[in-house]
């Protein structure tokens, strides 16, 4: 999710990621938090759900927020996935925050880190 970078204390926010995590924690609010036991009983079915206290996407970007307090520059990498008001608008704050405290917001699609 996040990435440190060189001398300058820059660090690579993945929209991918972050919005997967987004995704995950919807699943984890609509659902009843219970766990599937023939996941157990079944190992051919894969990895069975993740049993992990739900937070919100507030409480997500809130943690973000406090991780990147000694910024310098926060790159935001592949904006393509930003496709959720809810996630745009936390995201948004995110990014108001950071260049706040004066740290620098360069947004990067994708294929340039290729």
């Amino acid at each position: 999710l996040l990435r440190a970078g060189s001398a300058e204390r820059c660090m690579d926010l993945s929209c991918q990621a972050l919005y997967m995590l987004h995704i995950d924690l919807l699943r984890t609010q609509a659902g009843d938090g219970s766990v599937d036991q023939a996941h157990y009983e079944e190992p051919w079915l894969g990895e069975p759900p993740s049993v992990a206290a739900p937070r919100s996407l507030g409480e997500l970007f809130s943690e973000l927020s406090r991780q990147l307090e000694d910024v310098d520059v926060l790159r935001v990498i592949d904006c393509t996935w930003i496709a959720d008001e809810s996630f745009t608008r936390e995201l948004k704050k995110l990014v108001a925050t950071v260049v706040t405290r004066g740290a620098r917001v360069e947004f990067i699609p994708e294929e340039s880190r290729l």
